[in-house]
């Protein structure tokens, strides 16, 4: 997060590294499936952007998935809200 001063005008911005859905292995992703985790990976760092702090909604627990470096389980037990989102995105 960062702020970017036009004139007299203050901007706060956040560069964001997005996450897209990962589909591993059939072994992996029948696991994945089993346990009813949700495995995302990061983005290319090129692929980064810039937004207005403003417009984020909210933000997501994610846990690191320490076999495949880049890869993250999304946290969806937190409250139903998550839940429901992270349902919809993986459908």
């Amino acid at each position: 997060m960062f702020t970017c001063r036009v004139g007299s005008d203050d901007y706060l911005l956040a560069l964001v590294q997005m996450l897209e859905p990962e589909s591993r292995d059939g072994q992996t992703r029948r696991i994945d499936k089993s346990l009813s985790i949700h495995r995302w990976r990061m983005r290319n760092q090129s692929q980064c952007e810039v937004i207005p702090l403003r417009s984020v909604i909210r933000g997501a627990l994610l846990v690191a998935d320490s076999k495949y470096k880049g890869d993250y389980f999304v946290i969806d037990t937190v409250d139903n809200d998550m839940y429901l989102r992270v349902m919809a995105m993986t459908r």
